[in-house]
């Protein structure tokens, strides 16, 4: 994955390749489980009792009922793990920062005003072996720490602290 740093009239994009993903344009990655979702109830009852399909009710109670399930089941998929940050946006003409997570079954985001933006940079990590390593994260007042995306360069970082006002 390359690092992104785009800079558009006062925006400024720090993230992965999933950009494009990431910005509502080829958001898909729901497509496959909403057909899924689609096709197992008809599939269901064809194999369980095949003459239950000339009943056009039982069908769309069948399809209906699983569609519930299965979008009640993705949704709180959904929620429980929204996934990592994979792109960061910094409006310095509206001051907020857009923090884009992109999860498995869904993309969202979460907007911070400046005013809650305690630093950027490197911290020291270690990982789960005791060695260290840097990564580069914005700290929020209430101290709570977002790792920038994967890939995050230090010219794309000293470019969002020059935006940031650091």
């Amino acid at each position: 994955m390359s690092a992104a740093v785009i800079p558009t009239n006062s925006r400024l994009v720090l993230g992965s390749d999933q950009t494009e993903r990431a910005s509502g344009r080829f958001n898909l990655h729901m497509l496959s489980p909403i057909l899924l979702g689609l096709a197992a109830p008809m599939m269901v009852i064809g194999i369980i009792d095949p003459s239950i399909i000339q009943h056009g009710r039982a069908i769309i109670f069948a399809l209906l009922a699983s569609m519930l399930m299965v979008a009640t089941l993705l949704f709180a998929v959904s929620l429980l793990w929204p996934g990592d940050v994979t792109v960061i946006i910094v409006d310095a003409k509206a001051r907020k920062v857009e923090f884009v997570q992109s999860g498995l079954l869904a993309t969202s985001s979460v907007e911070v005003h400046f005013d809650q933006i305690a630093a950027i940079g490197l911290a020291s990590r270690f990982d789960d072996d005791g060695y260290p390593f840097s990564q580069p994260e914005i700290q929020l007042r209430d101290g709570q720490r977002v790792a920038l995306p994967e890939g995050s360069t230090t010219e794309g970082i000293a470019a969002a602290k020059r935006a940031l006002g650091f």
